[in-house]
């Protein structure tokens, strides 16, 4: 079968608006810039005038970005770009990043440390650094400090618990963004979202808990909070437990619970069963891992809610 190279012929009307594009290319500031960056001569641009056109468009589109909007998806920043290569004399593409769209990546790359559960956006802002302790109450800043420690000890877990809102998945997202960075693997999971997961993914439930298994540090968030269930605590929490024990990873817990408490919230389901021994057998497990640290004050969202600022 011949091949034939067709062409279209411009009507008179689009010959009008192509010879309009040239003429405005011609005076065009970042145009008279690329040429004389690239040492490009005008006949290049009026040749490929739908390309430069293209370009500039391009080029509007990503300088109109707010970082706000980078924030929220990075991928925005990036874009195709053009430049001539003078030695060979061809136009040629490269794609290109925004500095301010580079750094935020560069910024949020410890997130890729995160296994199986993304951080939740509030909490990727969570940081030791940007603590004021001035402000905290002594139990606050015992819980601060003990956690810096922790990333670092021989300590295999602790156990925050409080009130609602008084900031314990704050600290505790303090902590694993704090070893994500320096390029350890973390994990931080609500039982509720854990739960919720398995039974959405069931074929994937060994990989799940292998991978929430092996990580260096991982929470486990809200604590307690879940619809308790024999399943949960006994097929999923303890054998989790129980490998993150005999393996000397370390863990923490989040709840609003004291640790005295957890047997009762335990041994009852939420189809009115009880069972005391699997309870107590499940607790001793977190009793071996983690140590209690007490957080209390005003609950934090209320606070922020009324002072319209971010949860700290």
């Amino acid at each position: 079968m011949e091949l034939k190279d067709f062409k279209f012929e411009l009507n008179d009307r689009q010959k009008k608006a192509r010879q309009e594009l040239v003429e405005a290319l011609r005076v065009n500031p970042t145009i008279i810039r690329f040429m004389e960056r690239y040492n490009c001569p005008f006949e290049v641009v009026e040749e490929n005038v739908f390309r430069f056109r293209d370009w500039l468009m391009e080029l509007d589109r990503v300088n109109r970005l707010s970082e706000s909007e980078l924030s929220e998806n990075p991928d925005l920043g990036g874009y195709v770009n053009l430049y001539y290569d003078d030695k060979q004399k061809v136009l040629l593409d490269e794609y290109k990043v925004l500095p301010m769209a580079q750094r935020i990546q560069d910024e949020s790359a410890y997130l890729d440390a995160y296994r199986i559960f993304p951080l939740n956006k509030s909490l990727q802002v969570a940081s030791f650094e940007n603590i004021n302790l001035d402000r905290e109450n002594l139990e606050y800043i015992s819980a601060y400090n003990t956690l810096i420690k922790f990333a670092d000890n021989e300590e295999l877990g602790h156990y925050l618990y409080g009130d609602l809102g008084v900031g314990k998945s704050f600290l505790a997202a303090c902590l694993t963004n704090h070893v994500a960075k320096r390029g350890q693997s973390v994990a931080f999971v609500s039982v509720s979202d854990l739960l919720s997961h398995i039974k959405k993914h069931f074929g994937q439930v060994d990989y799940t808990l292998d991978v929430l298994k092996g990580v260096e540090f991982l929470v486990i968030d809200d604590l307690g909070a879940e619809p308790i269930s024999a399943w949960g605590r006994d097929e999923v929490l303890l054998p989790l437990l129980n490998s993150r024990l005999e393996n000397f990873r370390k863990t923490l817990f989040t709840s609003n619970y004291p640790m005295d408490m957890l047997e009762e919230v335990y041994s009852l389901d939420s189809r009115g069963s009880v069972d005391k021994l699997r309870s107590k057998r499940f607790v001793d497990r977190i009793l071996a891992i983690s140590s209690p640290l007490e957080i209390v004050g005003e609950n934090r969202r209320h606070l922020c809610a009324k002072n319209n600022k971010k949860v700290l």
